[in-house]
């Protein structure tokens, strides 16, 4: 389903500090609604509400019937079917899309499943972050993944992400994962400025994706 759903998707305080200017742009609300776990609690709930407001129950809502097999029935007043029935689970989506001119539009994307509550997984191959896929991202090396300082700014304020300079000489960055760290302005951005890696990692410490841009 398409989400309507009222949620805040605010700018963290942590953006007022940077000198990227990021707090008003697209990405910050697609990165809050993808990775804050508040924001995703907000979301469910709200989800659950609408789907029991709209279908009696959240089992209502999720059920689906399916005919497996046919059979002929031969009874008196003649030749009936009968069929053989399963009961299967509906997939639903939340889909929700955020218009970027300067980075790229972003889109996250959520399949839910029922079972004791809704449960939500991000989709993987259609949520999309300056128009790439998370899945994309996960599989291609951080050189084809070039995006703008508030995209990783704003990544880094929900994921650790550890940073490291494409200079290997002793004067370069090696970070160890963190969050809240910002790319400055005098550093990549093909203008001659030095352009780092930034590792993303998910809440296990496995990782998420690389992307390359400004240096802290």
């Amino acid at each position: 389903m398409q989400s309507t759903l009222a949620i805040d998707t605010s700018t963290s305080r942590q953006q007022t500090l940077s000198e990227n200017n990021c707090e008003n742009e697209a990405i910050t609300r697609a990165a809050k609604l993808a990775f804050d776990d508040r924001t995703r609690t907000t979301l469910r709930r709200r989800a659950e509400n609408e789907l029991i407001e709209e279908y009696g129950s959240l089992e209502a809502a999720f059920e689906t019937t399916r005919v497996t097999q046919f059979g002929i029935k031969i009874g008196l007043g003649g030749v009936g079917f009968k069929d053989q029935v399963e009961y299967v689970q509906r997939r639903r989506m939340i889909d929700i899309e955020f218009h970027d001119e300067i980075n790229g539009n972003h889109r996250v994307v959520y399949n839910l499943e029922f079972s004791n509550g809704i449960r939500m997984d991000l989709n993987k191959d259609m949520t999309k972050f300056a128009g790439i896929t998370v899945r994309y991202l996960r599989e291609s090396p951080a050189s084809l993944n070039q995006v703008s300082n508030c995209v990783l700014e704003t990544l880094n304020i929900y994921r650790k992400a550890s940073v490291k300079s494409s200079d290997t000489s002793g004067g370069g960055i090696d970070l160890p994962p963190a969050t809240g760290r910002y790319p400055s302005r005098s550093s990549g951005g093909g203008q001659g400025g030095e352009s780092c890696t930034w590792t993303f990692y998910d809440p296990w410490g496995e990782v998420l994706f690389q992307m390359e841009g400004g240096c802290p």
